[in-house]
């Protein structure tokens, strides 16, 4: 089952500003008088984060299947064994994390490691994972 993230909109304000900024940039450099390759290498940057953000807001995931959480951070795919996953919180934090809203979940898997991630339908994400790992301790607030 796939789940997307929640986007909250100071974090597409972020986006926007973030990406205009990049773009801004871009042409700046390519209209300055600056050589061939110094302009070809600041574009391929600026066009490399553009891109980054771009995908982070398209292919932000989560996949539960029989045995894994799949986490879709724009290219990055992490994978967690769902019978790792100890305890799952409801948090809001601004850690760096797979999700693009502050509503989120806080997920402690193995050895006391911490994923944030944001599901749009955090009752829905929480009792699929629940199916496949009755031991998962939740947070009171997540309890149905």
């Amino acid at each position: 089952m796939s789940f997307r993230s929640k986007i909250d909109t100071s974090m597409v304000v972020f986006g926007i500003i973030t990406v205009g900024t990049l773009i801004t940039g871009l042409i700046s450099t390519l209209s300055s008088g600056e050589n061939f390759f110094t302009r070809f290498s600041l574009s391929i940057l600026f066009g490399i984060v553009i891109l980054y953000f771009v995908f982070m807001f398209v292919n932000t995931r989560y996949v539960i299947t029989n045995q894994d959480l799949i986490i879709w951070d724009s290219f990055i795919k992490r994978k967690i064994p769902i019978n790792e996953i100890n305890q799952i919180n409801n948090v809001s934090d601004l850690i760096s994390s797979p999700a693009l809203s502050l509503d989120r979940i806080e997920i402690i898997h193995h050895q006391n490691k911490k994923l944030y991630v944001s599901p749009m339908n955090k009752v829905e994400f929480v009792k699929t994972l629940k199916t496949y790992n009755v031991n998962i301790l939740l947070d009171e607030r997540l309890q149905t």
